[in-house]
């Protein structure tokens, strides 16, 4: 394979959490990068596994297996007697790309990716913040406070709990496990915020009396009883702030960063992240601490556009600050990627970069005009979905850079996003079929119930039956024709597939997991009703997980994505899936390691795809 430390990462696969082909054509002048990406090599739409939703998706990306190999069709499961996260490797019932190159030794990188921690084997790195997607991550959220100094000259105020849900808890994937976390509010990190000096190396008062000052002193006391000052320069992120924070396990060291903005108004404050969690093994954490410090990858000024389209305030230049926010974010990416591999080498680097999908959930439906919200907030939500797909695109020109001369590089999504027309709960159809008893507060009461929503996926079904018997059929057979027979009042079907266990294999699901009856819903039907209905109308929002592959709109399609280039890979061409049908998600792995020359993970049974090489 040759030192990936002068050559550079061999085989890439960069997830672009929720983008499709739809939307890269919607705004072509903010990807250029894909763009020239696609152009290079092979690209299309990917039929992605059902159910169309992120932890399904993103395992099958890492294994080449659909959800009946590798066990993940929802949010947790149970392995070893353990009820883990699905971000978490121990979730995982098969092998992964990850292990198998692990086993010849060969270098892997994984950023903030799912099922790549803990890790598989020595030769396996992970990247920021490791514990992504878990319940009780190492990272307590974005915040602001005003600057509203004292007589003094000063302001204190408590860091930690100016955010809310402010903490830190170290998870191994459990749920619940290790959880440390102060509440919101709880003080953690005492602070001072305090007008600099006159003069002090630029940081003083200017002009006219009665501005705000040009720079600040942030005096911070930590769990361990350390004080210390750092200086602020208005408009810049300071560096690292490390700190002492008590948690259950005992002190943890952590880092943030803070900005003051506005004129001095405003202090904005980073994610908080465990060392520990930053990266792995522990000699890359300490290497990456001591080089990159942590990463703002959620800036406040992403929210603040969130913010403009809720609030329905202009935008100003919030979407310009947001991205150089974010083009520090991406830079941050690079420095430590480059850390990796002038260290040990990277032979195989794997990316997830959530950002579009949050974009997409919260402003696509205003985006595609739906009635539920004003002409002001379509405006806004198209200017952040252009942002959304100008930080991926930052974020590929960044990591293609560290790509050997000869590498093979894969830009893929998980799934895709289109709006809501209808939100449905299922306990409340199964209620009104007489399947269902639910008590005064809406939750299912079980003794009571012939069937309820599977607890491995809410839209599916379980029932009060043991397997194999009449009565494990009859209910079967009653749960799929209610759901049948469910229609919008525009007669449209709100379930498109209702299968039996038995039958499942037909939407690559089986095994323990899986429920009594599986279904997937149609085309604008979601999981969003909460009122006593059963059905309802959901103008307000955009999803993927229970609405069919094939659904598109105008500015996104609800399909995976896929452009796959590289020496071996066929220039310019544009996937016929009409006419040659859909390529499926589980065939990126084993195509992407016989192009690099890795081994396929053992469990993969996806095919390779040699229609798309030279």
């Amino acid at each position: 394979m040759g030192d990936t430390r002068q050559t550079g990462v061999r085989a890439m696969v960069i997830g672009l959490d929720a983008v499709s082909i739809t939307l890269l054509e919607s705004f072509p002048e903010c990807c250029p990068n894909i763009r020239t990406h696609m152009a290079k090599g092979v690209s299309g739409r990917l039929m992605p596994c059902f159910p169309v939703y992120t932890p399904t998706n993103w395992a099958a990306l890492c294994t080449g297996a659909p959800p009946s190999v590798s066990g993940l069709a929802g949010w947790h499961r149970e392995a070893g007697g353990t009820d883990w996260h699905a971000f978490d490797s121990r979730a995982y019932a098969c092998d992964t790309v990850f292990a198998s190159c692990a086993r010849d030794g060969i270098p892997t990188l994984a950023i903030s990716y799912p099922g790549s921690f803990p890790l598989a084997g020595p030769s396996s790195m992970a990247l920021s913040p490791i514990h992504r997607g878990l319940d009780k991550g190492a990272v307590a959220p974005v915040g602001r406070v005003a600057v509203r100094l004292g007589p003094d000259g000063s302001m204190p105020f408590d860091l930690l709990g100016s955010a809310k849900g402010a903490g830190v808890a170290v998870s191994d994937g459990m749920r619940g496990a290790k959880d440390g976390g102060a509440e919101a509010g709880g003080g953690l990190l005492p602070a001072v915020l305090t007008a600099a000096p006159d003069g002090d190396a630029g940081n003083g008062r200017g002009g006219a009396a009665g501005d705000a000052p040009r720079g600040y002193v942030l005096t911070v006391r930590d769990a361990s009883g350390s004080v210390r000052g750092h200086p602020l320069k208005v408009g810049e992120w300071s560096p690292t702030i490390e700190a002492s924070v008590e948690s259950g396990g005992g002190p943890v060291t952590c880092g943030l960063r803070v900005r003051v903005r506005e004129g001095g108004r405003t202090l904005e404050i980073s994610e908080l992240i465990a060392k520990e969690d930053i990266a792995a093994p522990g000699w890359l954490a300490d290497e990456v601490w001591g080089r990159m410090g942590v990463p703002v990858e959620h800036p406040p000024s992403y929210y603040e556009i969130l913010g403009h389209f809720h609030n329905e305030t202009d935008l100003g230049d919030a979407p310009a600050r947001a991205m150089d926010d974010l083009r520090g974010h991406a830079d941050w990416v690079v420095g430590a990627v480059r850390t990796a591999m002038e260290a040990k080498g990277v032979g195989l680097l794997y990316m997830h970069y959530h950002l579009p999908d949050s974009m997409l959930h919260h402003c696509l439906a205003a985006a595609e005009g739906s009635a539920g919200y004003t002409p002001h907030q379509r405006e806004v939500a198209v200017e952040a979905l252009k942002v959304g797909v100008m930080a991926a695109d930052c974020l590929v020109g960044g990591l293609l850079s560290l790509a050997a001369t000869d590498a093979h590089t894969l830009l893929v999504s998980d799934h895709g996003c289109v709006p809501n027309r209808f939100g449905f709960n299922l306990a409340n159809r199964l209620r009104d079929a007489g399947l269902c008893s639910l008590d005064g507060s809406g939750a299912v009461d079980r003794p009571a119930s012939k069937a309820w929503p599977s607890d491995f996926v809410p839209s599916w079904v379980d029932v009060a039956a043991e397997e194999g018997t009449p009565e494990y059929e009859r209910l079967q057979a009653e749960v799929i024709d209610a759901m049948l027979d469910w229609k919008a009042p525009s007669g449209e079907r709100v379930v498109a597939v209702a299968l039996r266990k038995k039958d499942s294999h037909l939407l690559g699901f089986g095994g323990p997991d899986c429920a009594a009856v599986t279904m997937h819903y149609n085309t604008g039907f979601a999981w969003s009703a909460e009122g006593a209905e059963a059905l309802e109308e959901d103008l307000l929002g955009a999803n993927h997980g229970c609405q069919m592959p094939a659904s598109f709109a105008g500015l996104s399609d609800n399909l995976a994505f896929f452009s796959l280039a590289g020496p071996k890979v066929r220039a310019g061409l544009r996937w016929d899936d009409r006419g040659l049908g859909y390529v499926h998600i589980t065939d990126m792995v084993p195509t992407l390691c016989e192009l690099a020359g890795f081994k396929a993970s053992l469990d993969s049974t996806g095919c390779v795809r040699r229609a798309f090489m030279a």
